[in-house]
């Protein structure tokens, strides 16, 4: 979604709340590996009850947002968040999980 809006204005990026939340971001290729991991160990007659598959590491919003702009090759990106510090992006986010 960030993309979308940055390609319609390459010159600012909302985030949602103060940028401050941090979360433990999982990376799509980490996720299929756990999915056929489980996969297999079902197929073999293995009893899967619960796997954890986060990491303790964790990055805030602001990162990423970061990240995201220099990805797409953009500079001197304005990011504007939508609230103030201690702000949460919607109710119900948790500024660290």
């Amino acid at each position: 979604m960030s993309s979308l809006l940055l390609k319609k204005n390459p010159n600012e990026l909302e985030v949602l709340g103060d940028g401050a939340q941090t979360k433990s971001y999982l990376h799509i290729s980490d996720c299929i590996d756990a999915f056929l991991m489980t996969l297999n160990d079902h197929l073999w007659g293995k009893t899967v009850e619960v796997y954890n598959i986060g990491s303790e590491e964790q990055t805030n919003v602001l990162t990423i947002a970061r990240i995201v702009t220099e990805t797409m090759g953009l500079k001197n990106v304005r990011i504007r968040t939508t609230t103030s510090p201690g702000g949460r992006a919607w109710p119900g986010d948790v500024g660290k999980m």
